[in-house]
């Protein structure tokens, strides 16, 4: 009789392991997929208005010191808004917007005077790391 029982045991707490088993394996597919879900890039066009919204935001909280936006200052107040969307394409677009006219990247003259100087923007010609919106 107390075999029995024991062995009534063992199985009742199989059967919990194993639904504890499959709650598990439904958890673990349930963020699989979250994993592997593609998200589309974020594009050059619908991340503009963004960062030409923060960049007046930035702009208006520094007016005390010029107005300056700087490059790192931008990318994570546009990182914060777009996702998904890294800084290294980020600065590229800050490049690209360069070219179309949109904006100048100035150069920083003395980046050792810079505490986030790495976060900029780094090109043959030197650090770019302020931002200036074309009006």
């Amino acid at each position: 009789m107390e075999q029995h029982t024991t062995v009534e045991q063992q199985v009742a707490t199989l059967g919990q392991q194993r639904q504890q088993l499959v709650a598990q394996l439904a958890l673990v597919e349930q963020q699989l997929a979250a994993l592997t879900s593609v998200r589309p890039a974020a594009t050059a066009a619908a991340v503009w208005p963004v960062a030409a919204r923060e960049a007046g935001r930035i702009r208006q909280g520094n007016l005390r010191i010029g107005g300056i936006v700087k490059v790192p200052d931008l990318t994570d107040a546009v990182l914060g808004a777009v996702s998904p969307l890294t800084a290294p394409a980020f600065h590229g677009m800050l490049q690209q917007w360069q070219r179309e006219d949109r904006l100048t990247l100035q150069l920083c003259n003395d980046p050792r005077l810079e505490p986030r100087a790495a976060e900029g923007i780094h090109t043959d010609c030197g650090l770019r790391y302020y931002v200036q919106l074309r009006a």
